[in-house]
C-alpha cells in the first residue's frame, strides 16, 4: 500500500509519562454514546502498512507499549504525529490538548499482554474520542477498537481490509 513507508514513518521513540504522551494534539469532539467512533479505511490501510516495522522497532530496555497518534499532513496524507512509550500496565486515558488534529491512535501490545483487544482499549476510545488500533507484538495482527451504535466493538484489519464488527466483552 505505501511502498515508501520509511519516509512516512520517521520518528524517534522517546520515553514519556502518561500525562505527556499526547503533547498538544486533540480531536474535534469528545465521545457520545449516540455517535459512532470508527476510523476511515485510509487509516486502517496506513496502520497496516506500518504495523510490522513499528512492532519490531527496538526501544529502550523495559516493558513498554508503543503508542502512536495519527492525523493528516497539509497534503491530506495520513501521518504519524507522535510516538511514545507507556508502561505496560498503563493505558492512554489522558485528555488530548486543544487545537490539533489527531484523529486516530494505535498501540502495540507488548509480548506479555493479551494480543487481542481488551476492555482497557475501549476505555481509551471513550476517554479520548478517537478510534484505537491494536497491533500485536509481532505486527502480524491488527484490530480496530471503536464505538458502533453506542457499543464497544472491535474488528480485525486483514490484508483485504476491515472485517465485521464484534462486541468487545
Amino acid at each position: 500500500m505505501f511502498s515508501n513507508w520509511k519516509s512516512r514513518l520517521s520518528f524517534t521513540l522517546v520515553p514519556v509519562c502518561l500525562s505527556a504522551v499526547l503533547l498538544g494534539e486533540r480531536i474535534a469532539a469528545q465521545p457520545d454514546d449516540n455517535l459512532d467512533i470508527q476510523a476511515s479505511e485510509e487509516y486502517a490501510d496506513f496502520v497496516r502498512s506500518i504495523a510490522v516495522p513499528t512492532a519490531l522497532a527496538e526501544t529502550r530496555p523495559g516493558d513498554f507499549v508503543k503508542f502512536l497518534r495519527m492525523g493528516k499532513n497539509e497534503h491530506g496524507e495520513v501521518v504519524v504525529r507522535g510516538i511514545g512509550l507507556l508502561p505496560i500496565n498503563e493505558h492512554a486515558s489522558a485528555e488530548l490538548d486543544e487545537g490539533a488534529d489527531v484523529f486516530v491512535i494505535a498501540h502495540v501490545h507488548h509480548r506479555l499482554m493479551k494480543q487481542a483487544p481488551v476492555r482497557e482499549d475501549a476505555l481509551t476510545v471513550r476517554g479520548l474520542g478517537v478510534p484505537n488500533f491494536v497491533i500485536s507484538s509481532d505486527g502480524q495482527a491488527i484490530w480496530e477498537v471503536g464505538i458502533v451504535a453506542g457499543r464497544d466493538m472491535f474488528r480485525e484489519i486483514g490484508p483485504k481490509g476491515p472485517g465485521e464488527w464484534k462486541v468487545l466483552e
